[in-house]
């Protein structure tokens, strides 16, 4: 395992049309499960994660983690036992958390800052044609009901307390059958 912190700057993922680079620390080494250019913190947290983007999130990971294993698909080991061996955790709990914790930041910045401002503006004028695109703002209440049971009504009332969100993000359980 320790070939993974040697190599950390060497391995990684580029995931197609997100413009970000995955890659994963060995244990006990400190730092973030994902790194890449400056931005894609950020931009993370602004994704609006689709079924199929989900499951393409999972399946980078895995492909990274049984490269850096030296394992292939004829070897017949179950993902859960490379996650356990790398002690990895899930990294859509991480990038949900790190949404939700942003949706916090803009529920508490003050007037008059501009990720706010966005935030709360309802735009005008003339959409295109077709389904609209959900947009951040729409998929932020889908998300806090879906995984913590909180009401859209009830959003700001919780997120607007730091230590009221801390907790909740900190007890954030991993979602059902996620690997």
């Amino acid at each position: 395992m320790g070939s993974v912190a040697l190599c950390k700057g060497l391995f990684g993922l580029y995931l197609t049309g997100t413009g970000a680079w995955f890659a994963l620390p060995a244990p006990g080494v400190g730092g973030s499960l994902v790194w890449g250019p400056q931005d894609f913190i950020t931009a993370n947290e602004l994704w609006v994660i689709t079924e199929r983007m989900r499951s393409r999130i999972q399946a980078a990971k895995m492909s990274f983690l049984c490269r850096v294993a030296g394992r292939s698909l004829r070897d017949r080991l179950r993902s859960s036992v490379t996650q356990e061996e790398f002690g990895v955790k899930p990294l859509l709990l991480h990038i949900e958390r790190g949404q939700l914790r942003w949706l916090g930041h803009l529920f508490r910045m003050p007037p008059g800052r501009l990720p706010g401002e966005v935030f709360r503006a309802c735009p005008t004028g003339k959409r295109p044609r077709g389904r609209p695109r959900t947009r951040w703002r729409d998929y932020v209440p889908w998300l806090t009901w879906e995984r913590l049971g909180i009401l859209p009504e009830e959003l700001e009332e919780v997120f607007g307390e730091r230590e009221v969100s801390a907790s909740l993000l900190r007890l954030l359980p991993p979602r059902p059958g996620s690997r």
